[in-house]
């Protein structure tokens, strides 16, 4: 189903309760008038439910597809489309399918904990809710149900983190709430020998407690990873590096994907493993010559009130980015070198049945390279990083001496749990420029 499908399946069920509603009615003199009109926005669709003069508004995030792959702007925050597939039923649904399940179908056997569903439909509740004066009740419940599920995707990231995104599968199943965990542990087990090829290799450990599943292998885009990735790691991290440099060794899926325009950067660095004095997990030695690299991250803001920000303005932690109402302060209060505001926009969203206009700000903030920086590898592994004089090392190949980037502690390689120990962290390293 796509949006125009969507926007009509709703509008022909609501005038069909509507007429059987009527039909019922037909004796007592007594008539609905209610009246539905859809309206596009930028980001949403909005439908307005109007009857004697009262309006509820109902906002339903839409689709948009860009570089980042298919998003929906939610709470501020632009999130990565996936579907979903409901257990009891056996199906899998897009996102304007399971909308027009919120919308047309009895919900109380998918979300029977969210507050304010119950058996009967949304739709025929709003339409009799203007007769009993409840109608901001019934569109609080429905708006807030809708955002959950929006608020619910995942952010957008990378451009490949997005795309793995756009292929997780969320699942619908209450019986999965309140599991014990090792009711837990059978269900994920059973899960994924049911619905092989999806997988939960590559997420994180975090995933165990909650219900979705990648129609990907992401152990298909890190060299070596199919045959020595630990399946305790976590790949999804590291598909948002975004480094400048392009991985010197590549996948055959991987590559394709780039052809897409959908790639990941980093730095092909210069790895020795060295027994060394440090003997901590995750230890990690980096050469002095990298601090003058930085991290970027954005961060958006929420405001109501007048924004005392420009656009391209330079702020520092503790600045006041907008007086919200009440005398309230909105204030940054993110560390970093430097953090400039890069856009102002104007969105709607809804409040109690009404379009609100509010201000999105959006900074970018930059991080130099320090001690104790954590650092990536194609693998998914973290390093905690100490900067000094790493030293040089004979590159045979190019026949000349070249600077260490990265020294790893050898006696580290035996942990579970280190930065690259293990036979396939240390092999997926040699797309780097390893030295052993």
């Amino acid at each position: 189903m796509n949006k125009k499908e969507f926007i009509s399946f709703v509008s022909n069920e609501f005038k069909r309760i509507s007429n059987r509603m009527n039909n019922r009615r037909k004796y007592s003199g007594e008539r609905v008038n209610v009246q539905l009109s859809v309206k596009e926005t930028e980001f949403n669709l909005w439908f307005d439910f109007s009857s004697g003069g009262i309006t509820q508004q109902i906002s339903v995030p839409k689709i948009r597809k860009d570089e980042n792959g298919n998003t929906v702007t939610g709470k501020s925050a632009i999130r990565s489309v996936c579907s979903w597939y409901i257990v009891k039923e056996d199906r899998e649904v897009n996102y304007w399918e399971l909308m027009k399940i919120i919308f047309t179908d009895s919900v109380f056997d998918y979300y029977p904990k969210v507050r304010g569903v119950n058996k009967k439909i949304f739709i025929e509740r709003l339409i009799k809710s203007f007769e009993s004066g409840k109608s901001p009740n019934i569109a609080l419940y429905l708006q807030r149900l809708i955002n959950d599920i929006v608020n619910e995707l995942p952010m957008c990231g990378t451009h490949m983190q997005t795309w793995a995104m756009n292929n997780r599968v969320m699942f619908i199943d209450p019986a999965f709430e309140g599991m014990s965990p090792k009711d837990v542990l059978d269900y994920q087990y059973e899960k994924n020998i049911n619905h092989f090829p999806w997988t939960s290799l590559g997420l994180s450990d975090s995933s165990m407690v909650k219900n979705y599943m990648l129609k990907k292998d992401l152990r298909n885009y890190s060299p070596f990873c199919k045959k020595h990735h630990n399946p305790m790691r976590n790949l999804y991290q590291p598909i948002g590096m975004k480094g400048p440099e392009r991985p010197m060794i590549m996948t055959r899926s991987a590559s394709n994907l780039e052809e897409r325009g959908i790639a990941r950067g980093g730095w092909n660095w210069m790895t020795a493993f060295i027994d060394t004095p440090l003997n901590f997990e995750d230890q990690i030695m980096v050469h002095h010559k990298h601090q003058d690299k930085v991290s970027c991250s954005t961060k958006k803001f929420m405001a109501f009130g007048n924004v005392l920000v420009q656009k391209g303005e330079y702020i520092d932690k503790g600045d006041i980015l907008s007086m919200e109402p009440g005398s309230r302060a909105l204030s940054f209060t993110s560390s970093g070198e430097s953090a400039q505001v890069t856009g102002i926009s104007e969105e709607d969203i809804p409040i109690d049945g009404k379009r609100k206009k509010v201000k999105i700000i959006t900074i970018e903030i930059k991080r130099s390279f320090k001690e104790g920086f954590k650092f990536t590898n194609v693998h998914g592994n973290k390093g905690i990083a100490v900067f000094c004089d790493t030293g040089v090392v004979l590159d045979p190949v190019r026949n000349k001496e070249v600077d260490i980037d990265v020294i790893v502690g050898i006696n580290t390689h035996g942990h579970s749990r280190v930065v690259l120990g293990g036979y396939g962290r240390m092999i997926q390293i040699f797309p780097n420029l390893t030295a052993v």
